[in-house]
């Protein structure tokens, strides 16, 4: 939910480093599994006086992305609402995710919106909430086939839609603190001598973050 200190995914962008010192962009979203194979292997080299060190990065390059690979869908799956395993499956994440970037969408807030969309889906309606968490553009015609394709989609689930996002709302919070919700709080705390409403309505979100 926060990526790095601070750095929050609210224009979804694959290429966003909140990293400032990071030149390369080595740290940003899309290289983190790289990132994390790395911090393994760094791992293993500190452990080398008591481990195999070869056996052991022959062990984490066999079974590493693979494994990442595999949870990764099975989560983002979730995230979607997609609780069988449907060929179609990758193909609409990705597309999901590509309307998010190019309509500058809020990663969070994207996520939660499909967890509590109305069935069938009214497209007026619908383009409207849209432009309430995306702060570029909004491209109709490919917004409306994913949403025809995702439809389809959740159909094959065979539950109802009630129950699909009451799945869907366990994994994509409603809440998650933002540095400037934070500020205010704390802005709030110092310049009315102590005044704790803005922290206890942020605790009072953490808490029920999921409901």
């Amino acid at each position: 939910m926060d990526y790095e200190t601070s750095g929050f995914l609210e224009e979804y962008n694959p290429d966003f480093n909140s990293n400032a010192m990071d030149y390369s962009g080595r740290h940003c979203f899309k290289e983190q599994p790289g990132v994390l194979a790395w911090d393994l292997v760094k791992l293993a080299e500190a452990l080398k006086i008591i481990s195999d060190f070869p056996e052991n990065i022959s062990i984490l390059k066999k079974n590493y992305m693979e494994t990442f690979q595999k949870e990764y869908n099975v989560k983002m799956r979730e995230k979607m609402g997609f609780f069988k395993n449907e060929s179609e499956d990758l193909t609409l994440i990705k597309d999901f995710l590509k309307l998010l970037e190019t309509s500058k969408g809020d990663y969070t807030r994207g996520f939660r919106f499909l967890s509590s969309m109305e069935f069938p889906i009214n497209v007026e309606k619908t383009m409207i909430e849209i432009k309430g968490f995306c702060s570029n553009q909004i491209d109709n015609e490919n917004w409306i086939k994913f949403f025809d394709d995702y439809e389809k989609r959740i159909k094959k689930e065979e539950l109802t839609i009630i129950s699909i996002q009451e799945k869907m709302q366990l994994v994509n919070p409603r809440f998650v603190i933002r540095a400037k919700e934070l500020k205010e709080a704390m802005d709030l705390m110092l310049n009315e001598e102590g005044n704790m409403n803005g922290v206890n309505r942020i605790y009072d979100e953490i808490l029920n973050a999921f409901k």
